[in-house]
């Protein structure tokens, strides 16, 4: 995870390769040494992430003509086009990208993989539900101070080692709130605070706000909302109800007097050359035909850029290789069947972690605020971006989802074993 997000992201595809090459053989060195997933998983999540990934790399497989023109007649047409060059074959892929399509299931199946392996170690560490959390708050923590100090030395916002600042305010702002709840679960748990405690909560305020200080230098819009969304979100769950609203209140005061003048400016400025809120409203009303043209299958995974050069009829002078909203440009490559089965993967693992925040009342129910608040702030960014689309960030993502599935695994764990003297005894 560190690999990839100092190598900007993991969006050069000789790094990304790298980190592929490494999950696999940690995988295969895993499952060499355990005969099965302990706590076993859950059944219909294993089944929808096999059939995930199954479906994008059967969007890239050759398949009979005539099965194309039912499932996709728009991708049947290209083919039937192309035939005289393909030497009259009968067989086309539903993907319009077919090399690029097995490129995003690769990565599909890295995430899975990545969930599966930091839940496993979540859920080996009953007493410690805040370490697998480390690696997330590190790398993020680096990355903020490298970003700070970018800005320091005269850059026009802080990015760190991303392209784009918007990626790097993505990755921070899943990591923000992870610090915050550990904090508060420190203060919590102590009545009378040590010294060392008084100092490790110092500490973790610090990080967070450190990581907020460099989401700001970024001056990301949506990086800048998702992140005061989470830290709202954690504060009203974690504070009595009659509380609440203070939490609410100091962030909504935050959203007013923390950002600096170029970051206000940012908000109020509409032009096409930064694909704004004007332009990007125009690129989201284009993407609609092009859902419409393949709406059961999508065109591919990877497809966007080349299946959309036909509905593009604004910013000619620009390359429009993302939608700029990961839920629209999914929809687009995945058609309703890939997106229904990946939104409900989501859904499950977002739900089960509100479920855990509702009944859980030790540490762990931190740890799951923490996670749920940082789902949710990369659910709101991606209204706006394609962080999704950047292997570092989308791996963080999986990540947290498996620490989240990890806690609740032990917490499922602890219940059982309260029921378990109580039917003996009865």
């Amino acid at each position: 995870m560190a690999y990839a997000v100092f190598c900007s992201g993991g969006v050069v595809p000789a790094d990304w390769n790298l980190c592929l090459l490494a999950l696999g053989l940690l995988m295969v060195w895993y499952g060499a040494g355990v005969s099965q997933i302990a706590p076993p998983l859950d059944q219909a999540f294993a089944w929808l992430s096999l059939i995930w990934v199954g479906y994008a790399v059967l969007q890239a497989v050759p398949l009979p003509l005539g099965l194309v023109r039912v499932l996709s007649p728009a991708r049947a047409e290209i083919a039937a086009a192309l035939e005289p060059i393909a030497l009259g074959s009968r067989f086309a892929s539903l993907s319009v990208v077919p090399h690029a399509t097995l490129a995003h299931a690769a990565r599909l199946a890295a995430y899975t993989a990545i969930f599966l392996l930091v839940r496993e170690i979540t859920a080996r560490l009953p007493e410690k539900p805040w370490a697998p959390a480390f690696p997330v708050i590190a790398v993020a923590l680096m990355q903020a101070c490298l970003g700070l100090v970018q800005y320091r030395a005269g850059a026009a916002h802080a990015h760190g080692t991303y392209v784009n600042q918007n990626h790097f305010a993505g990755l921070l702002e899943m990591a923000l709130p992870f610090p915050v709840m550990h904090a508060v679960a420190i203060v919590r748990r102590h009545r009378r605070l040590s010294v060392m405690m008084a100092l490790q909560a110092c500490a973790l305020i610090a990080a967070a706000a450190l990581m907020l200080a460099a989401i700001v230098c970024s001056f990301s819009r949506m990086g800048f909302l998702a992140a005061l969304a989470s830290l709202a979100l954690a504060g009203s769950l974690a504070l009595p109800a009659r509380r609440r609203w203070a939490a609410i209140a100091v962030v909504a005061g935050s959203f007013v007097f923390l950002p600096p003048d170029q970051l206000i400016g940012r908000f109020g400025r509409l032009t096409p050359t930064e694909h704004a809120a004007g332009a990007r409203l125009e690129l989201w009303r284009e993407t609609r035909p092009l859902i419409a043209e393949y709406p059961l299958t999508g065109a591919g995974l990877g497809g966007f850029e080349s299946a959309f050069l036909k509905h593009k009829r604004t910013g000619l002078e620009f390359r429009d290789d993302y939608a700029h909203n990961d839920y629209l440009q999914l929809l687009a490559e995945l058609g309703i069947c890939g997106f229904l089965i990946g939104a409900a993967l989501l859904a499950m693992v977002v739900v089960r972690t509100a479920q855990a925040v509702a009944r859980q009342s030790s540490e762990a129910r931190y740890v799951s605020l923490a996670c749920l608040a940082a789902m949710a702030a990369m659910l709101l960014h991606s209204l706006a971006d394609f962080n999704l689309y950047i292997p570092a960030n989308a791996l963080v993502l999986a990540w947290i989802g498996g620490v989240s599935a990890g806690v609740r695994e032990i917490e499922l764990y602890h219940s059982n074993q309260e029921v378990i003297p109580c039917v003996i005894s009865v």
